[in-house]
């Protein structure tokens, strides 16, 4: 047998490798091609058929034209002929795989769209502003109310009403006999603020809290961690009120500590799926901190409602502005909770 110094080996590594090159350019002429698309549907020639199908976007900006967001969101995504199928049939052997890599693709181009929108002068620029154009506006609080904090009084609550004081201008504290009760005076806008236990290390998330969260309609603004007097046991409070509240740190560009939780259902297999929710996280640079699966209501079992999960993000070193508008415009049902920082 004739020797040869070619190994088998070493040329099938070297082909991989040449592929996974030739992948990865062709990933980014996809990215760059959705941002010329997403610019082309924002500013269309006046040939372009879409350009009779715009609405003015926020406001006029000379001659050029712009749609509503979910209009856009819209015309992207049937420009794609976005439909779920692979554009060629692979081995069956292979075509989990390749169907898989598809649907990453396709969250990495719709990221590239939302990332391209969030840069244009009509989307609001600072984080407070954009969360309240995609998720409400703050509510306003009664004279009254401002500065209360409802909470049913034991150590460690008191103990957490120390931590957070300093961030409530003219803090005040008013003691209540049940946490739906402390709840319920922040729905009725007797008080600006509840204290809720979220967390402890002997039974994790406390999920009761986290459902009169809901209940309520309530949003976390900061937590803090509470230790017994044998500093083994361990407590997570949140301050929480009725809007979503960006802390002050982050409004002078201190992220360290900083989170973003919210509520996303899993729905059969509609897009996004976790997994979607999950890589769109981590292609913004928001690292996940925990998720954790809630029960069902009843109605959600009723209904045949996929399962909730809790998300946790880290928004330190991320790029939150493309996530939220990621969520708002392919995740609408999703409900966020907080975008807050840990003391």
């Amino acid at each position: 047998m004739r020797p040869t110094d070619e190994n088998p080996a070493r040329i099938i590594g070297e082909n991989i490798a040449s592929t996974h090159h030739r992948l990865c350019r062709l990933f980014e002429c996809a990215l760059l091609h959705s941002e010329e698309l997403t610019g082309q549907l924002l500013y269309p020639h006046p040939s372009d058929d879409n350009a009779q199908r715009t609405d003015v976007f926020a406001e006029d900006f000379g001659e050029t034209h712009h749609t509503d967001m979910g209009d856009l969101h819209s015309l992207f995504l049937e420009r794609r002929m976005e439909n779920g199928d692979l554009p060629f049939s692979p081995l069956a052997e292979h075509r989990g795989s390749i169907s898989m890599l598809y649907r990453t693709l396709g969250t990495a181009e719709r990221l590239a769209f939302c990332r391209t929108l969030s840069g244009q002068p009509a989307i609001p620029q600072t984080i407070p502003s954009l969360v309240q154009e995609l998720f409400g506006h703050t509510e306003p609080v009664d004279l009254e109310a401002a500065g209360k904090v409802a909470y049913q009084r034991n150590i460690f609550a008191d103990e957490a009403f120390l931590h957070f004081s300093p961030h409530i201008q003219a803090p005040k504290a008013a003691y209540f006999g049940s946490f739906a009760g402390v709840c319920e005076q922040v729905y009725n806008g007797l008080c600006e603020y509840c204290i809720l236990p979220l967390e402890n290390s002997q039974d994790g998330k406390l999920l009761r809290f986290y459902g009169l969260i809901q209940k309520y309609e309530l949003k976390i603004v900061l937590t803090c961690d509470v230790t017994a007097s044998d500093k083994r046991h361990l407590t997570t409070f949140g301050l929480c009120k009725r809007s979503l509240q960006i802390p002050m740190p982050l409004l002078y560009g201190i992220r360290r500590n900083a989170c973003f939780e919210f509520i996303f259902w899993q729905d059969s297999d509609d897009y996004p799926g976790l997994g979607d929710v999950l890589a769109a996280a981590q292609a913004c640079s928001l690292r996940l901190i925990r998720a954790d699966c809630l029960p069902r209501s009843d109605d959600e079992i009723m209904v045949g409602a996929g399962y909730p999960f809790n998300i946790s993000l880290d928004i330190e070193n991320g790029d939150l502005r493309t996530f939220l508008l990621f969520l708002a415009l392919d995740a609408p049902f999703c409900l966020p909770l907080g975008i807050y920082h840990h003391l």
